[in-house]
């Protein structure tokens, strides 16, 4: 509603599409957290999180030899077999696929209530999570047979360089005072809040002239994080929300 979310409401209520990549953009390379990272002078650096959800799925069908090409053109079409700058991957192997269709049913090949055992080509893509039904689909009307044997198979991403975060090593240990003015400059703000031990009258100690080394970073609510910016032996963590307590 309008009183609940002014600029959702009007955006809905004048036909304005609104996609926002806020979350996807800070983890994937490049993106939100390695740009404050960047200003903040992190060398190597690693995600403080890992994404763990379903980067891709494998599909696998299995098909006669003369029509497998055409199913693979039809599953390409549909969004499949895309990994990252190439298009068109897909594997094929040769095997024997056994069947006895019941009563009722239409085989390509053979008779109801007949066993058969005929060669087909094991066909497997990659897929996006969000196009595996559209594929599935494609190569439901691109198939011969009544019930084509598809699998769909979630896959975890291997990716060391995706997910929440950054965290890394400065080149040589700066204060904390350098690191808000990177900061500062960086990102073209004018304040930042700053929770840290006070600074003993004795030591370089840890306040604003503390020095440190390691540094992680988490762009938007990522206050939660910070057990895990600890655990890396980040003596700074830069985020964008924190809870009050």
């Amino acid at each position: 509603t309008a009183d609940t979310n002014e600029v959702v409401y009007e955006a809905a209520r004048r036909g304005v599409s609104v996609y926002s990549m806020h979350t996807a953009l800070d983890v994937a390379p490049g993106g939100t957290n390695d740009v404050l990272a960047d200003a903040m002078g992190l060398g190597k650096r690693k995600p403080l999180e890992l994404s763990t959800g379903p980067d891709e799925c494998k599909i696998v069908v299995f098909a006669q030899a003369e029509e497998v090409a055409g199913i693979a053109r039809a599953a390409f079409a549909a969004g499949a077999g895309v990994i990252e700058n190439y298009t068109d991957c897909a594997f094929f192997g040769y095997g024997i696929g056994s069947y006895a269709g019941g009563a009722g049913s239409n085989p390509s090949i053979g008779q109801p209530g007949q066993s058969e055992a005929v060669e087909e080509v094991r066909l497997e893509l990659i897929c996006p999570p969000h196009r595996v039904v559209k594929v599935c689909d494609a190569i439901r009307a691109a198939h011969s047979y009544e019930t084509p044997a598809i699998d769909v198979y979630p896959l975890r991403g291997a990716r060391s360089d995706r997910g929440m975060g950054r965290v890394g090593a400065l080149a040589r240990p700066v204060t904390v005072a350098t690191l808000i003015s990177r900061v500062k400059k960086a990102t073209g703000i004018k304040r930042v809040l700053l929770a840290a031990r006070p600074r003993p009258k004795a030591g370089k100690g840890s306040g604003k002239g503390g020095l440190v080394s390691v540094v992680a970073c988490g762009a938007g609510a990522c206050g939660p994080l910070w057990p895990k910016a600890l655990a890396a032996g980040a003596g700074f963590y830069l985020t964008g929300e924190m809870r009050h307590h």
